[in-house]
Protein backbone atom coordinates (compact mmCIF):
# COMPACT_ATOMS: atom_id res chain seq x y z
CA UNK A 1 0.00 0.00 0.00
CA UNK A 2 1.80 3.13 -1.22
CA UNK A 3 0.32 6.63 -2.37
CA UNK A 4 0.62 5.38 -6.26
CA UNK A 5 -0.84 2.01 -5.86
CA UNK A 6 -2.90 -0.61 -4.00
CA UNK A 7 -3.17 -3.75 -3.60
CA UNK A 8 -6.31 -5.87 -3.25
CA UNK A 9 -5.81 -6.26 0.89
CA UNK A 10 -4.33 -2.60 0.49
CA UNK A 11 -7.45 -0.86 -0.50
CA UNK A 12 -9.99 -2.67 2.05
CA UNK A 13 -7.55 -2.36 4.57
CA UNK A 14 -7.80 1.48 3.73
CA UNK A 15 -11.81 1.48 3.11
CA UNK A 16 -11.48 0.41 6.98
CA UNK A 17 -8.66 2.54 8.22
CA UNK A 18 -11.13 5.57 6.56
CA UNK A 19 -13.44 4.31 9.05
CA UNK A 20 -12.35 4.09 11.98
CA UNK A 21 -11.25 0.19 12.19
CA UNK A 22 -7.42 -1.28 11.34
CA UNK A 23 -7.35 -3.97 9.78
CA UNK A 24 -4.47 -6.97 9.17
CA UNK A 25 -1.96 -6.10 5.64
CA UNK A 26 -2.67 -8.83 3.61
CA UNK A 27 -5.54 -10.64 2.54
CA UNK A 28 -4.75 -14.23 4.51
CA UNK A 29 -4.54 -12.50 7.90
CA UNK A 30 -7.94 -10.43 7.26
CA UNK A 31 -9.62 -13.73 6.34
CA UNK A 32 -9.16 -14.76 9.94
CA UNK A 33 -11.03 -11.48 11.01
CA UNK A 34 -15.14 -11.35 11.80
CA UNK A 35 -17.71 -13.65 11.12
CA UNK A 36 -18.31 -16.03 8.30
CA UNK A 37 -20.89 -14.78 5.90
CA UNK A 38 -23.02 -17.24 3.05
CA UNK A 39 -23.83 -15.80 0.15
CA UNK A 40 -27.25 -14.67 0.03
CA UNK A 41 -26.77 -12.65 3.40
CA UNK A 42 -23.91 -10.26 1.82
CA UNK A 43 -24.28 -6.92 2.57
CA UNK A 44 -22.16 -3.64 1.84
CA UNK A 45 -19.26 -3.72 3.46
CA UNK A 46 -18.50 -7.10 4.23
CA UNK A 47 -15.39 -8.86 2.61
CA UNK A 48 -14.86 -11.04 -0.30
CA UNK A 49 -12.37 -13.86 -0.62
CA UNK A 50 -11.25 -15.27 -3.64
CA UNK A 51 -8.49 -18.34 -4.96
CA UNK A 52 -8.34 -21.97 -5.19
CA UNK A 53 -7.20 -24.02 -2.62
CA UNK A 54 -6.19 -20.53 -0.06
CA UNK A 55 -6.71 -16.72 -0.34
CA UNK A 56 -5.01 -15.03 -3.16
CA UNK A 57 -7.57 -11.82 -3.85
CA UNK A 58 -9.80 -9.79 -1.72
CA UNK A 59 -12.51 -7.11 -2.56
CA UNK A 60 -15.19 -5.32 -0.57
CA UNK A 61 -19.05 -5.81 -1.09
CA UNK A 62 -20.51 -2.60 -1.88
CA UNK A 63 -24.34 -3.90 -1.93
CA UNK A 64 -26.18 -5.57 -4.62
CA UNK A 65 -22.96 -8.41 -5.04
CA UNK A 66 -21.41 -5.84 -6.34
CA UNK A 67 -17.40 -5.33 -5.46
CA UNK A 68 -14.88 -2.78 -5.19
CA UNK A 69 -11.80 -4.55 -5.47
CA UNK A 70 -7.35 -3.45 -6.48
CA UNK A 71 -6.35 -6.06 -9.20
CA UNK A 72 -3.57 -3.48 -11.24
CA UNK A 73 -6.64 -0.93 -10.93
CA UNK A 74 -9.28 -0.36 -8.96
CA UNK A 75 -12.35 -1.80 -10.39
CA UNK A 76 -15.81 -2.44 -9.80
CA UNK A 77 -17.37 -5.49 -10.60
CA UNK A 78 -20.69 -7.98 -10.22
CA UNK A 79 -20.80 -11.62 -8.34
CA UNK A 80 -23.67 -12.52 -10.31
CA UNK A 81 -22.77 -15.19 -13.45
CA UNK A 82 -24.28 -13.57 -16.52
CA UNK A 83 -23.97 -9.69 -15.74
CA UNK A 84 -21.48 -8.27 -18.41
CA UNK A 85 -19.07 -6.64 -15.15
CA UNK A 86 -19.19 -10.72 -13.93
CA UNK A 87 -15.70 -11.34 -11.83
CA UNK A 88 -15.98 -15.01 -12.12
CA UNK A 89 -12.99 -16.62 -9.66
CA UNK A 90 -13.81 -18.75 -6.73
CA UNK A 91 -15.21 -17.27 -3.86
CA UNK A 92 -13.84 -19.07 -0.75
CA UNK A 93 -14.77 -16.52 2.34
CA UNK A 94 -17.39 -14.00 2.72
CA UNK A 95 -16.18 -12.60 6.31
CA UNK A 96 -18.53 -9.71 8.18
CA UNK A 97 -15.61 -7.43 10.05
CA UNK A 98 -18.45 -4.55 11.34
CA UNK A 99 -20.57 -5.28 14.09
CA UNK A 100 -17.80 -8.28 14.48
CA UNK A 101 -14.57 -6.50 15.59
CA UNK A 102 -13.71 -8.97 18.52
CA UNK A 103 -14.72 -12.10 16.46
CA UNK A 104 -12.64 -14.32 14.93
CA UNK A 105 -9.20 -15.62 14.68
CA UNK A 106 -7.17 -12.35 14.46
CA UNK A 107 -8.95 -9.48 15.30
CA UNK A 108 -9.94 -5.90 13.57
CA UNK A 109 -9.74 -2.93 16.07
CA UNK A 110 -10.88 0.29 16.38
CA UNK A 111 -8.34 3.18 15.82
CA UNK A 112 -8.78 4.76 18.82
CA UNK A 113 -7.74 1.40 20.87
CA UNK A 114 -4.63 1.14 18.95
CA UNK A 115 -1.28 1.93 21.07
CA UNK A 116 -0.11 2.78 17.41
CA UNK A 117 -2.42 5.60 16.43
CA UNK A 118 -2.53 6.76 20.68
CA UNK A 119 -2.22 10.78 19.47
CA UNK A 120 -4.53 10.65 16.35
CA UNK A 121 -7.06 9.00 18.17
CA UNK A 122 -7.42 11.02 21.01
CA UNK A 123 -8.06 14.33 19.79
Amino acid sequence: MSPGHFDCSGLTGFCYFMNGILLPRDASQQVKCGVEIPFGQMQAGDLVFFGDSSVGHVALCIGGHKIIHASQLVRINSLIPGEPDYYGRNILHIRRIIGHLSDGELKAIPIKDSPMYFCVARN
